[in-house]
């Protein structure tokens, strides 16, 4: 440690001397004195920003807002393709002849939609009145699978046709010409086919492709003229009775037919059935038919101006004078449709022999369950004839959907003498 200077100072002594005192060293630390008061110095200027400390750690994430007001609808986008469209088909069979009125469509076709098949198998005729709508806006197609056992029919009543059922669910359909009737829709063949639809707007039924149907079969066209004689031809056999049937291959009227034409079963023209018959009944019995035979005439026949002839030969011995007389009757499915007979005088009284023939034609004018026809019988003889439909005048009424069985039959009025009646032979024509 450097030495420490100490000052010197100079005084006077009591002699008046100026004496030089060096001071002592210095003493012991005296006691800490009270503090000061505090300053009133004006503050510092601030000092300068430190630098940036470093990003302290992340905090935890706060809890979620409230939501927002919902914002505004966006655009409507654009139209999606098209998708696939799968039909379902069903099938319905109709076995018995049926009627629909206010029919639902969605009972006989469950969970059926728009664009979806009905196929109809026919084994009888349905014919649709009115159908309640699956919806509005609804549209099926429609049409026969297939006919079984007949020429059957699925008939559209139109609304201004008797139709029946609410007058919403009743069709229109087309064919009505202006100022004219209106006109039922008919499919009467195998895969005719149709569409119908209902819209809730016009609340009816509406056919919108009737080209795809088989419209009602129109009428027979005049006979044309008789074409030159071909070969037995392309229409193949000559029907149910062989090949050319025993009258010959051409028949009996000619290569063509009676009509003109070579007839509904093809070129060889009529088709003739001959019963060769020598039969008796005395005149003890007034209830004995005698039967010329029988013919069965075929659905396929049975067609709107289709016409059969029946022809025989009779004779009928009266030994001993009587009124007895022959009684004649055409029959269709057993039901008589044609009688002829005279009344007592007109046959005579006289004791003789008579032979003579018997003629009975029919015409089918309407087809159908409930079919029409027109038929007649007559026997001359001499100055005698025998009346046709007496008392009885009118058309009868004939189921063609199934096959009939013609017959032409004779008995006696009444129990003569000893009167003899015979049938001796008997055929059956188709002449158109």
């Amino acid at each position: 440690m450097a030495a420490v200077r100490r000052p010197t100072f100079a005084t006077r002594n009591a002699l008046g001397q100026h004496a030089l005192v060096r001071p002592g060293p210095p003493g012991p630390r005296g006691a800490t004195g009270p503090a000061g008061s505090s300053g009133t110095g004006t503050p510092g200027a601030d000092g300068a920003t430190g630098p940036t400390g470093p990003t302290g750690p992340t905090g935890p994430t706060g809890p979620t807002g409230a939501t927002g007001p919902t914002g505004p609808t966006g655009a409507t986008g654009a139209t999606g393709s098209t998708g696939t469209f799968d039909a379902t088909e069903f099938q319905l069979t109709i076995a018995t002849t049926t009627a629909w009125s206010d029919q639902s469509l969605t009972a006989l076709c469950p969970g059926i939609k728009a664009g979806d098949t009905v196929s109809i198998v026919l084994q009888a005729d349905l014919t649709i009145n009115s159908i309640v709508p699956p919806s509005s806006g609804f549209w099926c197609r429609i049409g026969v699978r297939d006919q079984s056992g007949g020429n059957w029919f699925l008939k559209i009543v139109d609304q201004l046709n008797g139709a029946t059922g609410t007058a919403a669910n009743q069709f229109r359909t087309p064919g009505q010409p202006f100022g004219g009737s209106a006109v039922d829709f008919v499919i009467q063949s195998e895969e005719g086919w149709t569409t119908i639809c209902y819209t809730g707007t016009s609340t009816t039924w509406r056919v919108v492709e009737p080209g795809l149907a088989t419209g009602p079969t129109g009428a027979t066209g005049p006979t044309g003229p008789t074409g030159p004689t071909g070969p037995t031809g392309p229409a193949g056999p000559t029907g149910p009775t062989g090949p050319t049937g025993a009258t010959g291959a051409t028949g009996p009227t000619g290569a063509t037919g009676a009509t003109g034409d070579t007839g509904p079963t093809g070129a060889t023209g009529s088709v003739a059935l001959v019963q060769s018959i020598t039969a008796s009944v005395s005149a003890t019995s007034a209830t004995t038919n005698l039967s010329f035979g029988t013919y069965t005439m075929q659905v396929a026949e049975m067609t709107a101006g289709a016409v059969f002839r029946c022809t025989g030969h009779w004779t009928m011995v009266k030994p001993a004078s009587n009124t007895v007389q022959p009684i004649f009757e055409l029959l269709v499915g057993g039901s008589v449709v044609a009688s002829s007979t005279t009344d007592g005088t007109g046959i005579g009284s006289t004791s003789e022999t008579i032979g003579g023939m018997c003629v009975a034609f029919l015409t089918i004018k309407t087809t159908g369950a409930s079919g029409t026809l027109d038929a007649f019988i007559g026997w001359p003889v001499s100055y005698r004839q025998g009346e046709s439909e007496k008392g009885a005048v009118g058309d009868d009424t004939v189921d063609t959907t199934s096959t009939k069985t013609l017959e032409m039959r004779c008995r006696l009025s009444g129990t003569g003498t000893v009167n003899t009646l015979t049938v001796r032979q008997g055929f059956y024509e188709r002449v158109k």
